[in-house]
């Protein structure tokens, strides 16, 4: 029946899960969004430019990557003090319009962008779009990549108003300039050491964050008495330029957190996959007491997890409200 309403889907289904090798499941050497590859990474902005610009540095780090093949692209835009995304775009190749479109989506708003890529000569690369405002209305932009050699490029913003193209900085310059983002690994790790050791909470639960050989990773490990409840490793992730832990569960669950550091506080942004094709997704605050000895867990409840659990590092008075007992970061 599959076959019959899903011919070609079917087949390549079959091809990709019987015949690995098949032509049809390699990325293809060339394709036609290959005149975005100069894209390809993770930008951030350059630091004069973010000196003249307090405040700008919320736009990047900026990461595109190749989806399965090169007939996709995924671009995230992030928040680097907060660790959340900022938006989530979508670059597809359109084979009816011919054009390589993409829609984004943006979190904590209702705007939304639709649009195109297109090369421009030199190999600078321009996008146009729609944002659709929650009201209705649409507003039409479009920005233009000039690239100045492969590790630097300008970004000029214009709107489309009254006819024609206006640059929205009223002199038509560039509004910024994006670098590759170079990171120094064990600078982004130093602020987690810190929170390095073994911490205990209520009702015999610990959790340890040790760092790992050579110093570039750092095992994350919970634990009720004896027994393992969840355990992972937290590394610096170059392509999305964050820290990033992957952890799984006694049970075979698995989590996806992005760690990141506000102030004193530590921030873990957690996705949860349960083996039944579940998931639940909450931020957890790590806040320290002003000794630096105990930290609170605070959660934003969203997972259904309790909140307000205190661990201490080892040996040191816990001094855990009598109802506290269980531990926000273990799940079972």
């Amino acid at each position: 029946m599959l076959r019959r309403i899903f011919p070609h889907t079917f087949s390549s289904l079959l091809a990709c899960t019987l015949i690995p090798a098949a032509a049809e499941c390699q990325s293809p050497s060339g394709g036609p969004l290959d005149f975005l590859e100069p894209l390809i990474g993770t930008w951030t902005g350059d630091p004069a430019w973010v000196a003249e610009h307090p405040g700008m540095e919320a736009l990047v780090p900026i990461s595109f990557r190749w989806g399965p093949t090169r007939y996709s692209i995924v671009d995230h835009a992030g928040l680097p003090v907060r660790g959340q995304l900022f938006t989530v775009t979508l670059i597809t190749w359109n084979p009816v319009s011919r054009r390589a479109e993409f829609l984004a989506t943006q979190c904590g708003d209702s705007l939304a962008f639709r649009g195109y890529y297109e090369p421009l000569q030199n190999g600078d690369i321009r996008r146009t779009y729609d944002v659709l405002y929650p009201d209705g209305s649409v507003v039409q932009f479009r920005e233009s990549f000039f690239f100045d050699g492969p590790d630097a490029f300008d970004w000029l913003t214009e709107w489309h108003r009254d006819g024609r193209w206006v640059p929205r900085r009223g002199t038509g310059d560039p509004e910024f300039r994006a670098i590759r983002r170079a990171s120094s690994v064990d600078q982004e790790l130093e602020p987690l050491e810190r929170w390095a050791g073994r911490w205990e909470g209520g009702g015999g639960t610990s959790l340890s964050l040790e760092p790992g050989r050579g110093g570039r990773s750092f095992y994350v490990r919970s634990s009720r008495g004896d027994r393992t409840l969840q355990e992972g490793l937290l590394v610096w992730d170059p392509h999305v330029a964050a820290l990033r832990s992957t952890e799984v569960e006694a049970g075979g669950n698995l989590r996806r957190i992005a760690w990141s550091v506000d102030g004193d506080v530590l921030v873990r942004i957690v996705e949860r996959f349960d083996t039944e094709g579940r998931i639940q997704r909450w931020i957890e605050r790590w806040t320290p007491t002003s000794d630096l000895a105990c930290f609170d867990v605070l959660t934003d409840g969203s997972a259904g997890l309790p909140g307000g659990t205190r661990f201490c590092r080892a040996g040191a008075p816990q001094g855990l409200d009598p109802g506290s007992t269980t531990a926000a970061p273990a799940v079972e």
